[in-house]
């Protein structure tokens, strides 16, 4: 059995912290046709380095990890009308082994009164619809307090 350097492997994994995995649902664009998607739609950020899996998956690096929730922020997006599934990179993940049964879903939820706007309880409060994936800029600045967006997976089977 190989054993591995752990020190090594963390300092690997730092390395991945600012990434993001997408995903077109039903459709495998091209390298060229997901570069020109990101310089088309992430202007507001710097453009992260992009890698294509042979998985038919993406990887997007950014430099820093402000640059990374911006974009995961603004969604959700959508390619050629397929919904583009973005989600933060976690170790060990394969596309080949992601559930078609989990499905990102940005939700709003109206009239959340202002005491209850901690992210800890918004996080509770979507816990009952799936698992919460991260909040909007908007809703963890409390700069529009009519709604709260949150990004959850939800169990579609």
């Amino acid at each position: 059995m190989v054993k591995l350097n752990l020190n090594e492997v963390e300092k690997q994994q730092r390395k991945w912290d600012c990434v993001l995995i997408g995903y077109v649902m039903g459709k495998n664009p091209s390298f060229k046709q997901m570069l020109h998607f990101v310089y088309a739609f992430w202007k507001f950020v710097t453009i992260p380095r992009v890698f294509l899996n042979n998985d038919g998956y993406f990887i997007f690096r950014f430099e820093n990890e402000d640059d990374r929730a911006k974009v995961l922020n603004n969604g959700p997006y959508t390619y050629d009308y397929r919904a583009f599934v973005l989600k933060p990179w976690m170790p060990n993940f394969m596309r080949s082994k992601e559930s078609l049964k989990q499905v990102p879903l940005w939700i709003v939820l109206p009239n959340i009164p202002i005491q209850y706007w901690a992210i800890e309880n918004l996080r509770r409060i979507t816990r009952y619809l799936g698992k919460p994936v991260c909040t909007d800029g908007l809703t963890a600045g409390e700069d529009k307090l009519s709604y709260a967006r949150m990004l959850i997976e939800i169990d579609i089977a």
